[in-house]
């Protein structure tokens, strides 16, 4: 059983540098999102979000 971490590897592909820095990013962002919420901070955390995000 192949496990990176505490999450079982998917897929059996390599990584690409870009795609590490994209993972990277991402986890910097849900950090952030956390974070900002947790402390009621209404601005930073609108501030996550691009204007063109779509729902």
């Amino acid at each position: 059983m192949d496990l990176v971490g505490s999450t079982k590897l998917r897929r059996s592909t390599m990584v690409t540098p870009e795609e590490l820095c994209e993972i990277e990013e991402i986890k910097e962002v849900r950090y952030l999102y956390t974070h900002y919420y947790d402390g009621q901070r209404v601005e930073e955390l609108a501030d996550l979000f691009t204007e063109d995000a779509v729902c």
